[in-house]
C-alpha cells in the first residue's frame, strides 16, 4: 500500500506541476498538422519553434517537409517520446525537442512560432512573443486567439499572426 501511495505521488505531483505551468497535452489532429505544414511552406522560414510540442508530431511533420523545426516541452516523458520518434525516423539533423518551460524559453531566433495552448494564457503569451520575436516573424495558433494581435489569416481553427 505504501508503494502504491508513493508511486501515485510520483505521478500526481509532476502532472499537477505541468498543468500549472501551461496547457495539458492534447495531440494535434492530422488536419491541423497538414494545414500548418502547408502554411509554413508559403512563409519559407529558416527556423520554426513549436511551443508545447507534446509528442513531437508537428515538429516531425515539419522536418519531413524539409524545415528546421524545434520544439520545447515541459513534460519529460513526452520529450523522451518525441526524441525517440525523431531518432527512429532519422530526422536528428532537422528536428530537435528540448525539455523546458516555454515561459523561460527565448523565442527571438525563430521566424515562426506554432502553438496550441489554452485561452487564459493567451494575453501573457502575446506579450512574451511580441516582445521577443523579431519584426516580420509569424505566430500560428491553433484555435485560441490573442487579445490584441489581429490575424493576417484565419482558416477555421488556425490563425496566422505577423509580428
Amino acid at each position: 500500500m505504501l508503494t502504491f501511495i508513493f508511486l501515485f505521488l510520483i505521478i500526481l505531483i509532476p502532472g499537477l506541476i505541468f498543468l500549472i505551468q501551461g496547457p495539458p497535452y492534447v495531440p494535434s489532429n492530422d488536419n491541423f498538422t497538414k494545414t500548418v505544414v502547408e502554411e509554413v511552406k508559403k512563409l519559407k522560414p529558416k527556423k520554426i519553434l513549436d511551443m508545447g510540442s507534446g509528442d513531437g508530431k508537428l515538429v516531425i511533420a515539419l522536418a519531413q517537409a524539409g524545415f528546421k523545426a524545434e520544439g520545447v516541452e515541459l513534460n519529460p516523458w513526452l520529450v523522451l517520446r518525441s526524441k525517440r520518434a525523431i531518432r527512429k525516423l532519422g530526422l536528428e539533423h532537422k528536428a530537435t525537442i528540448r525539455w523546458g518551460n516555454f515561459w523561460r524559453y527565448d523565442t527571438s531566433s525563430y521566424d515562426i512560432v506554432v502553438l496550441y495552448v489554452i485561452k487564459h494564457i493567451m494575453p501573457r503569451l502575446e506579450e512574451k512573443l511580441t516582445t521577443e520575436l523579431h519584426k516580420g516573424s509569424y505566430i500560428i495558433s491553433n484555435y485560441f486567439v490573442f487579445p490584441n494581435l489581429k490575424p493576417v489569416k484565419s482558416d477555421g481553427r488556425m490563425r496566422v499572426y505577423k509580428v
